[in-house]
């Protein structure tokens, strides 16, 4: 079973490091950032958290993709 993983700043800096990391140790990550970088391990998600409905519908999408942690789309 392949775990899934959600990394948010997941575009550069520790988050990206993370998320390369995670990705090569055989995670499925999950990326989310405000901007979309030129390549990403995994799925990919641009989003400004800072608003309470943007954040609201990145709930709701990862809710659909399934259980961080277990099988996610």
């Amino acid at each position: 079973m392949v775990r899934s993983i959600v990394i948010t700043g997941a575009s550069k800096g520790i988050g990206r490091a993370t998320a390369d990391v995670l990705a090569e140790g055989g995670w499925s990550v999950i990326g989310v950032a405000k901007s979309l970088p030129a390549n990403s391990p995994g799925v990919f998600i641009e989003v400004d958290l800072a608003g309470r409905e943007k954040t609201q519908a990145l709930a709701d999408d990862l809710i659909a993709r399934g259980k961080p942690g277990g099988d996610c789309q």
